[in-house]
C-alpha cells in the first residue's frame, strides 16, 4: 500500500501574503482532489491559528480550541476540521503557520 502525501502550498501556485501555511497530509489511496484538500487545510491553518494537530478522538472545543482537528472548520463552522477530513480519508500529519517578519522584533531587541 503506497502513501500519497501533499504539502501545501506548491511553490508554482504560491500566493505571497503576510501569513502562510505549510500543511502535511497523507492518504493511503490516490486522490485527484488532494491538492484542493491541502489548500483548504492551509486556509484553516492561517485563519484559525491552531497550536497542534490533535486527534479525531478529541472533543470539539469551540472558537477557543487550539487543537486543529477539534476546531470548527473555517469554511463550514457547523463541523470540525476532523469531521471534514475523515470522510476524505486524509490524515493531517503536521502543519506550520508562519508570518512574514516573524522573529524580526526579537532580533532587533538583542
Amino acid at each position: 500500500m503506497s502513501t500519497e502525501q501533499c504539502r501545501v502550498p506548491h511553490f508554482t501556485t504560491w500566493c505571497w501574503g503576510s501569513m502562510g501555511p505549510w500543511s502535511v497530509c497523507e492518504t493511503s489511496e490516490q486522490k485527484t482532489n488532494l491538492e484542493d484538500i491541502g489548500r483548504r487545510l492551509g486556509q484553516h491553518v492561517v485563519g484559525m491559528a491552531p497550536l497542534s494537530v490533535g486527534s479525531l478522538d478529541d472533543e470539539p472545543g469551540g472558537e477557543a480550541e487550539t487543537k486543529m482537528l477539534s476546531q470548527p472548520y473555517l469554511l463550514d463552522p457547523s463541523i470540525t476540521l476532523g469531521q471534514y477530513v475523515q470522510p476524505q480519508r486524509v490524515s493531517v500529519v503536521d502543519f506550520v503557520r508562519f508570518e512574514c517578519g516573524e522573529g524580526e522584533e526579537a532580533a532587533e531587541t538583542e
